[in-house]
């Protein structure tokens, strides 16, 4: 299951039901379209935290200085997770509903779940 560590810690935070995974937020794909109030903050951060590596063979016609700042993105160490590892606006209700979380809950702006690299959760 995706994201069978939130359940478990939301099910520990509140006395509802636990959501549907459908209910937790929307993919990091959409954080900068879903009115996050700082979308761009989010997705540099999901970013930062995949470390993506870039094509060293669509580079070879590029300036050398940005050859070797590709290169040291390659030999930089992996990052965590990938695209599918990172939720965005996850709510955590202390009122009301999941659908509906009332006033006065949490929101995380990222959720992380990656255990292939020892994260198993990650509020960011």
């Amino acid at each position: 299951m995706k994201c069978g560590a939130i359940h478990v810690l939301l099910d520990n935070l509140s006395a509802h039901t636990t959501p549907d995974v459908k209910e937790l937020g929307s993919t990091a794909r959409g954080a900068g379209s879903s009115g996050a109030s700082d979308p761009m903050a989010v997705n540099e951060t999901v970013i930062a935290k995949l470390r993506p590596k870039p094509d060293l063979a669509q580079l070879t016609e590029q300036p050398a200085e940005a050859q070797s700042a590709a290169r040291s993105a390659v030999d930089a160490p992996e990052g965590i997770g990938t695209i599918a590892s990172y939720w965005t606006e996850v709510p955590l209700p202390a009122t009301g509903t999941w659908k509906a979380p009332g006033k006065g809950g949490a929101q995380a702006d990222i959720v992380v779940t990656a255990p292939q690299d020892d994260v198993p959760l990650l509020f960011i």
